[in-house]
């Protein structure tokens, strides 16, 4: 069993806990100021090497249908706007620390699927529904986190990880994995996520969301409703059955979660052709970086 205290000052000391690109908090700190700089943030972006390289292949991708070739960040920033080069800092920065985590017992490609899958999701529902007032363009980001502490914690604390079942769904309806994790980890995977996040200097409303995803009920008002989102999200890519998150198969998903969000339940029909249709482009990161030939 552990306390929150002591799991964060084991992760702090594996050495082998890589850190997430500080570049995305600094990307995310120039796009958050009131009138965002073109060439600020090609400055921030073009300091990592490594990103820069992965970002303009996925700019000249088949993915983005360039018509000329795209050889500088700036361009890149112009060409795709400051809403989709934020996603895809985000998106080459997590596939990149996948693939430099040691061995762990979720499978990489799978927990990727899934991450990009909630994010997809998250934004789409925002762009068919405009049910964020505010904090809409932070959709995708906090969907591709909600889950990091789950691959953290299958990676650095494999002992109390393999105490988790192999298939909640064998636990019958009621079963709940916050309550699995509290009980026989003694933390749950949404607190270490949020608490590393937190470490890595996120914002705060991001960090709520990932902090609250299982129980949203009880996340500040100011981020409540995306955490929502996140949650009917998540249950949409569970029911789907997208990647792996090791938390089973939704079979259906909650009323309320709908309900609490003001959303038609007949918009789930579309919603998960456009989550079909978007993850088939996305694994083209996959390729790029290396993690499937």
């Amino acid at each position: 069993m552990y306390t929150l205290k002591e799991i964060i000052e084991q992760l702090i000391n594996i050495r082998r806990l890589p850190t997430l690109n500080p570049v995305v908090v600094m990307v995310e700190k120039a796009l958050n100021a009131e009138e965002p700089d073109v060439q600020g943030l090609s400055r921030v972006i073009s300091d990592d090497p490594s990103l820069t390289s992965m970002l303009l292949k996925v700019a000249n991708s088949a993915l983005y249908g360039a018509r000329r070739e795209i050889t500088t960040v700036q361009e890149a920033v112009v060409r795709l706007g400051f809403t989709e080069v934020r996603k895809l800092v985000m998106d080459i920065s997590v596939v990149n620390y996948v693939a430099d985590m040691p061995e762990g017992l979720l499978n990489p490609i799978k927990y990727w699927e899934h991450s990009i899958g909630v994010a997809i999701c998250m934004e789409q529902i925002q762009n068919m529904t405009r049910v964020m007032d505010k904090n809409g363009p932070q959709s995708h980001v906090v969907g591709l986190l909600h889950d990091i502490g789950r691959l953290i914690s299958s990676t650095h604390l494999k002992e109390a990880y393999e105490s988790l079942p192999d298939n909640p769904d064998e636990l019958g309806s009621d079963w709940n994995i916050i309550e699995i994790e509290r009980d026989r980890m003694g933390i749950d995977h949404a607190q270490i996520g949020a608490a590393v996040l937190d470490r890595w200097g996120l914002p705060t409303k991001i960090v709520n969301c990932v902090r609250y995803h299982h129980e949203p009920e009880v996340c500040p008002a100011e981020q409540r409703k995306q955490t929502y989102l996140l949650s009917l999200s998540d249950a949409i890519c569970r029911k789907m059955q997208v990647g792996g998150s090791s938390e089973g198969c939704q079979t259906e998903i909650p009323k309320k979660l709908w309900t609490k969000l003001g959303l038609d339940e007949g918009i789930l029909e579309e919603v998960e052709k456009k989550i079909t249709d978007q993850i088939q482009k996305s694994l083209v990161l996959l390729n790029i970086s290396g993690m499937q030939n």
